[in-house]
């Protein structure tokens, strides 16, 4: 098993001890079940395989205008 010491800004780390109690509860071992979960998801985010989404949408616009249409949607 491998160990991993922190340091970093006080208010973050008060902030994310919290978040993790609240989530995981006050028992032994919860701030390091959320930092296990955090390394995990972060380390197994794969990028998509954007050759196997090709053709899926059928459009005549390009894909950045298709792109720039989205991102108004969410502006």
């Amino acid at each position: 098993m491998g160990t991993l010491k922190v340091d970093g800004d006080d208010e973050i780390i008060r902030r994310f001890k919290r978040k993790a109690r609240d989530k995981y509860g006050q028992k032994r071992g919860s701030i390091k079940e959320a930092t296990m979960t955090l390394l995990k998801d972060w380390v197994d985010d794969e990028k998509p395989d954007w050759k196997a989404l090709e053709g899926a949408i059928e459009s005549e616009k390009s894909s950045v205008e298709l792109e720039k249409e989205l991102w108004k949607r969410v502006d």
